[in-house]
């Protein structure tokens, strides 16, 4: 796999062109197995127009604001006929899931993550996939067998060995440092 940006520094540094986005040399690749299902299959259920043009994924991250504008979601447009062709939608990298998460606590190891699949009313424990050390992301994992399309909110919280867990809510404060509650991750299972 290869980020459209490699080499995007070489436009400065070999042509004398300005350009935007990290300056990567020859470093935005790697290498890996993937497995998961056909985009061209999950496009044809949901019902793909035979004229389509393009297709517009969308990251779920935070909106991008460059210079006070309002960016929106990163996306890229993928070329429908590429899209139809030999794009993968993975869950599985190298043996390994990938809807894996990860947590941790700057105060001590944790001791527990918790998931939540109905947006807060019930939480249970997720499996720890590495042995939680001080100052360390420990990967975690649930599963999820939703018993109806539509929308959810995900939701995982981290307890440390000191018993500290993390908040709905995280105290207000202007320069929006050091936040540490619980995020909602809003889904859409079809």
């Amino acid at each position: 796999m290869e980020c459209a940006g490699n080499g995007r520094s070489f436009f400065t540094s070999q042509q004398g062109q300005a350009v935007s986005g990290t300056a990567w040399t020859l470093g935005a690749i790697g290498m890996a197995r993937w497995r998961g299902v056909r985009l061209a299959d999950v496009l044809r259920r949901a019902g793909i127009g035979r004229h389509a043009v393009d297709v517009l994924p969308r990251a779920l991250d935070a909106q991008v604001v460059t210079d006070g504008v309002n960016l929106g979601r990163v996306r890229r447009p993928l070329p429908a006929e590429k899209a139809l062709d030999d794009v993968v939608l993975a869950h599985e990298m190298n043996g390994e899931p990938l809807l894996t998460g990860r947590s941790w606590s700057g105060g001590a190891p944790v001791r527990a993550v918790e998931v939540s699949t109905d947006g807060g009313t019930h939480w249970r424990r997720a499996r720890l996939r590495d042995e939680p050390r001080a100052g360390s992301w420990v990967r975690w994992a649930a599963d999820w067998v939703p018993k109806e399309r539509g929308p959810a909110v995900l939701l995982a919280r981290a307890t440390d060995r000191s018993g500290r867990t993390q908040p709905v809510a995280n105290a207000h404060n202007t320069q929006g440092y050091l936040f540490d509650a619980v995020v909602r991750h809003p889904v859409s299972v079809v």
